[in-house]
């Protein structure tokens, strides 16, 4: 079902769809579902560039936790919280982070 999903948003795009934040988000999740972290990352950064929210940048920090990237999953949980100061996600992203830093 999520590749399908997927499908449906590649022919959005192709289909001159307009990219907003909330469908690279949902490309994103549909990309984390089919484990490909790698491609969740481009999809959370692109929506990224359109708007800056606490939501997309902790998603994109646990893609890069599963990357095995904590120092730039770090970057973002600390810029979620910047964002919304009492985010339970990226408040667990972050401790997971730092410990994975060494840093607990």
């Amino acid at each position: 079902m999520a590749a399908e999903a997927g499908q449906a948003l590649d022919e959005y795009f192709g289909g001159g769809g307009t990219p907003t934040p909330e469908v690279y988000r949902v490309r994103g999740l549909i990309h984390g579902k089919l484990r490909q972290p790698r491609e969740a990352v481009e999809a959370y950064t692109q929506g990224l560039r359109l708007r800056r929210d606490a939501d997309t940048l902790s998603l994109r920090g646990w893609a890069h936790l599963r990357l095995e990237e904590p120092r730039s999953a770090l970057a973002d949980f600390d810029e979620a919280l910047k964002l919304k100061r009492y985010h339970a996600d990226a408040l667990c992203g972050r401790g997971h982070a730092r410990v994975s830093l060494g840093q607990p």
